[in-house]
């Protein structure tokens, strides 16, 4: 009939599986459709909060590499108050070698009591640091630093002092020997060849040439009865 030639002839619906018998079809409602959304945002979702917690992980870990800027300072302020303490002992220490010896010109292969050789060192640095303060660049020396140097009669010239060093030998040796004639094979080799740039030095100096000498190291040396003629030459 026209009917059932109708009925063949029009488009299929979808119809979706509701019961386990096989004839038993129904077309899809609106429950079912929003369960399927949300089954499938489910499946979504495990990948979403797991990107998410790698990028917390990301910005975690870029926080803990970078330390703030407050961090940094207070690094900066401990380095400082260390730096500080180390100065200050020595400080201390060139005190007490001023007191025991009256001079602040320590030997740069002085030792301690103790068998640290830090002052020496710290001397050394000292003047260093210096330099570069007259050269206008970066130091340690502050105007507080040098101050307290100075009070103690700190020589910053490192050529003056490695004189006053080699003076400061010379009469050791006077008070041992009674003279200040040191042999040229004497056992501080060092202060061998110092007395004998003193005597050169000066010969310079007598002849109007150019010479490291000066009228105040020559009536230091004489004061201690220095003979800048031994052999009469």
């Amino acid at each position: 009939t026209n009917e059932d030639l109708g009925a063949c002839l029009a488009p299929p619906t979808k119809n979706v599986w509701v019961s386990s018998s096989p004839s038993s079809w129904a077309a899809p409602t609106s429950a079912v459709l929003d369960s399927a959304a949300v089954s499938v945002l489910n499946q979504k979702m495990p990948t979403e909060v797991s990107a998410s917690a790698n990028k917390k992980n990301t910005i975690s870990n870029d926080t803990n590499q970078h330390p703030t800027k407050l961090e940094d300072e207070k690094k900066r302020e401990r380095f400082r108050s260390y730096q500080n303490g180390q100065w200050n002992e020595r400080y201390k220490e060139l005190k007490i070698f001023k007191q025991r010896f009256g001079h602040c010109e320590v030997p740069h292969n002085y030792v301690a009591d103790n068998g640290s050789q830090a002052l020496a060192q710290w001397v050394k640095r000292q003047r260093y640091q210096f330099k570069q303060r007259i050269q206008n660049k970066r130091t340690t020396i502050t105007d507080e630093r040098k101050a307290k140097l100075d009070e103690l009669g700190f020589i910053w010239d490192s050529h003056r002092g490695a004189w006053e060093e080699k003076f400061e030998a010379l009469l050791e040796f006077q008070k041992c020997h009674g003279h200040t004639s040191v042999p040229s094979k004497y056992e501080d080799k060092n202060l061998a060849i110092w007395v004998k740039c003193q005597r050169r030095q000066y010969k310079l100096y007598t002849l109007g040439e150019k010479s490291a000498m000066t009228k105040e190291r020559i009536v230091r040396l004489e004061a201690v009865e220095f003979e800048w003629n031994p052999r009469n030459l």
